[in-house]
């Protein structure tokens, strides 16, 4: 909430590509990824590793902080793309990765 009041570039990455959002969601703070996303910070921006606010908060189990960032990327008519973020996470869910926290 810092950042968004003191109108900090929320989108900004650090050297590893990360965002505040993605910082957030891997925290499991649902209110600051609502602020942030509010504030304009790409909920669709990966890290150097490719994971997002999204895929962070699916593998830590941050039901909460998911829920929130599903709504704000799912279409208002759902995508039958499978590579739609609500799908992805969805798959997520049943991933060996999202239940031991590891990468397969």
């Amino acid at each position: 909430d810092l950042l968004v009041a003191h109108n900090a570039p929320v989108a900004q990455p650090d050297s590893r590509g990360g965002s505040p959002l993605i910082a957030a969601a891997r925290g499991g703070h649902a209110g600051c990824v609502l602020s942030l996303l509010g504030a304009g910070a790409d909920a669709a921006q990966a890290d150097a590793e490719g994971e997002t606010a999204l895929t962070v908060a699916s593998a830590a189990g941050h039901e909460a902080v998911k829920q929130a960032l599903m709504q704000f990327l799912a279409p208002s008519s759902p995508s039958s793309s499978p590579s739609a973020p609500w799908k992805l996470a969805i798959a997520l869910d049943a991933s060996p990765r999202s239940r031991s926290g590891r990468r397969n």
